[in-house]
């Protein structure tokens, strides 16, 4: 990790003090502190002269560690994902599958030929270990950069290509399913010289970007969304009364208290139509 300038910089100034032949040199004692430095940036003194070639070069390796941070955790990243038989790696090569392209055994390993985007459609995905089973749960993209299922075809396929690809002895199982929906039910304060029309269109807009922009598999987060809703111009306060999530046929799960909902299908929508009829809007004056 990363030392900051100020340890780098006292650690010099230690260094300095522990050899007699460089102590008896200015500047020594409290001119050697840190904060000292900085009060002293600007002087033309030779001490201060001095002192800052310290200051530069702490800085300068300073930026450098932090470099070597950045570089590290990059690297680190990419061996995750292509390391054989992690998580990251079970979710990198759902995104690398090519609906309708055939696998070969090459270099002890089964590729496509090609790799070819235009037939990569898994857009997202994410991975769970559960009792020695490896499920990935995958979503497409609809053409209009929102998440959509993918047709049972497009899973067969995928749990046909995880088959060829996976560790023997493991097991995995693909899905893939149509968003959860999110019911909201609140009272919109808004100025009255905004167009109310117009507003409400602005609104539900700002819902579907909030959830467009949750990681896959995520949580909805009420009071994020309430954020997003506060930001559309017009709109002064956002209360909420009720605040559900469900998936498929499956009750509704109030979450009003709690304030978080946990996705099954891995992304979600708002159901627009519980929407409009449940929020009340009042104008503000």
């Amino acid at each position: 990790m990363a030392r900051s300038t100020e340890e780098i910089f006292n650690g010099m100034v230690a260094k300095k003090e522990s050899l007699a032949s460089l102590n008896v040199y200015l500047p020594n004692g409290l001119a050697n502190s840190y904060q000292y430095v900085l009060q002293k940036i600007n002087s033309n003194s030779k001490v201060a002269l001095w002192l800052l070639l310290f200051y530069v070069a702490a800085e300068a390796m300073h930026t450098l560690e932090v470099l070597w941070d950045y570089f590290r955790a990059d690297v680190d990243a990419q061996i995750a994902k292509h390391k054989p038989g992690t998580k990251l790696w079970y979710k990198q090569q759902a995104l690398n599958f090519q609906y309708g392209d055939q696998l070969y055994w090459i270099d002890n390993s089964y590729k496509y030929l090609i790799a070819d985007t235009s037939k990569m459609v898994v857009a997202q995905a994410s991975v769970k270990d559960n009792g020695g089973i490896v499920r990935i749960k995958a979503a497409k993209d609809d053409g209009n950069g929102n998440l959509q299922k993918m047709s049972s075809t497009e899973v067969d396929a995928l749990n046909a290509y995880f088959i060829k690809i996976r560790y023997a002895g493991t097991k995995t199982v693909c899905s893939s399913f149509d968003p959860d929906a999110i019911k909201l039910k609140l009272i919109i304060r808004y100025d009255a010289l905004v167009d109310l029309a117009a507003l409400k269109i602005a609104v539900k807009a700002a819902i579907k970007e909030y959830l467009k922009s949750l990681p896959f598999d995520g949580n909805v987060v009420l009071s994020a969304a309430i954020d997003a809703m506060q930001k559309v111009p017009g709109v002064t306060d956002v209360v909420v009364l009720n605040f559900y999530g469900t998936y498929g046929l499956l009750p509704d799960s109030d979450c009003t208290a709690t304030g978080i909902y946990q996705t099954n299908a891995g992304y979600a929508l708002n159901n627009e139509t519980y929407f409009d009829n449940n929020t009340t809007w009042e104008a503000t004056i």
